[in-house]
């Protein structure tokens, strides 16, 4: 995984016939994701002895990173719980979910204990709010971001959208989505900004192209 890389050490290659009598040795230097050194020497053959030692030149790039997304996403609700503390819940999807160097996921609800419910009779309206340890089972899965802009994100009020902040983070994820925030995760030699909107009270409305040009202009 690109956002695992970690320095490789040195590399040895021949580039010369050994016939020549001398050999120029190519060393091949990771010192950090996102940097390569190369240095080169004349090494003689017969005694080993290194001839000439080039000074290290150094160049740094973008490797490529791979993203992934998610769509609506809950671990449980007062509605019910997955079995075995949901330990098994993204079983067989967690492959495609670690593939990904950043995964990104939409979750709908809260990771919370009490708040008030958003409904208040009419239509029928859906609550979801899952106990916060239940956010170890998205990191297991594989997730490193989850948005909250989204119909459920205030589901049990305010306090209880906090508390999910908090959750995420306890569990080494970042929160997305919050009104008017941009959330930036550096992801090897890449930084991915990272916005989200939403139609939903409590959001940046997405409706509205001044608030969409004013939060991407942040984030850029």
């Amino acid at each position: 995984r690109t956002s695992r890389a970690r320095p490789r050490g040195v590399r040895r290659t021949t580039l010369v016939p050994e016939e020549v009598g001398r050999r120029m040795a190519l060393a091949g230097i990771v010192t950090a994701p996102g940097t390569w050194c190369l240095q080169a020497s004349l090494v003689d053959q017969a005694s080993g002895a290194v001839v000439l030692v080039r000074a290290p030149a150094c160049v740094r790039h973008r490797p490529p990173i791979e993203l992934g997304w998610a769509g609506d996403i809950v671990v449980g609700s007062h509605y019910g719980l997955p079995p075995n503390g949901g330990r098994s819940q993204f079983a067989a999807v967690d492959h495609l979910l670690r593939a990904p160097d950043l995964m990104i996921g939409n979750y709908e609800g809260t990771l919370s204990t009490g708040g008030s419910s958003r409904c208040s009779g009419g239509p029928p309206c859906f609550i979801f709010q899952a106990p916060p340890e239940r956010a170890r089972n998205l990191r297991a899965a594989g997730f490193d971001v989850m948005n909250l802009a989204n119909n459920h994100g205030l589901d049990k009020g305010e306090d209880a959208r906090r508390q999910t902040v908090t959750t995420l983070a306890r569990y080494d994820m970042l929160a997305a989505g919050l009104p008017g925030r941009v959330t930036t995760v550096r992801v090897a030699d890449t930084v991915v900004a990272i916005v989200g909107m939403s139609p939903y009270p409590g959001t940046t409305n997405m409706r509205s192209p001044a608030a969409i040009r004013e939060l991407v202009h942040a984030a850029r």
